[in-house]
């Protein structure tokens, strides 16, 4: 409504933003005095464009009256800068022609050619789409990438269970080892002995 309303009073803008400052440092205050933080972080990746979406149907619908009052109604005949014309838009034609240079005035013409204006859409438009794809390729290559990263997980997970099974299988043998020695040490003698009996045979 403020844009829309600034095409018939061009000082609205500067009393919005006053507004919106006032505004600004009033709710800084208020968020800092009473808002308690939520317990659950928010994640901005779990956000969508529908904030952005209405902003843009929003702007798109404040501008529509101004330009169907531009184009088709007439304005004042007595006061305002557009007294004395059948048409709003007939002053952008008389500003080209007087205030600027020739040169720049075919630009302008130019680039106001209906065929340029549709070619440049066709152009945005496909690269919208362009975009749109590549951010969709790119969200099922990240989805698949977490769910290698989640499998190696789990695989790793397996694997150090297995080992640690393992090394309670062995520190459990090692140590039925060392209580049978200790309870018979004279079994153990023999059994060095023998070791020791048959290293000197294979030397000699």
């Amino acid at each position: 409504m403020i844009w829309m309303g600034s095409f018939f009073a061009p000082s609205l803008p500067g009393i919005n933003i006053l507004r919106l400052h006032t505004s600004m440092y009033f709710q800084c205050w208020a968020v800092m005095c009473c808002n308690v933080p939520e317990a659950r972080v928010f994640k901005a990746s779990r956000s969508n464009n529908f904030y952005l979406g209405m902003l843009l149907l929003i702007l798109f619908l404040s501008t529509m009256p101004v330009l169907y009052m531009i184009v088709s109604l007439p304005p004042s005949f007595d006061c305002g800068p557009f007294s004395g014309k059948n048409r709003m838009f007939e002053v952008i034609g008389e500003t080209l022609e007087q205030d600027f240079p020739s040169w720049m005035a075919k630009i302008l013409r130019q680039l106001s050619n209906p065929g340029l204006v549709i070619a440049v859409v066709l152009v945005m438009a496909l690269t919208i789409y362009y975009l749109n794809a590549t951010a969709k390729g790119q969200k099922a290559a990240n989805l698949d990438l977490k769910k290698k990263m989640k499998q190696q997980a789990l695989e790793n997970k397996l694997r150090n269970k297995k080992m640690a099974a393992a090394r309670a299988v062995t520190y459990a043998e090692s140590l039925r080892t060392n209580v049978w020695s200790c309870r018979f040490p004279a079994l153990n003698l023999m059994d060095y002995q023998g070791r020791t009996g048959q290293s000197r045979h294979r030397q000699s």
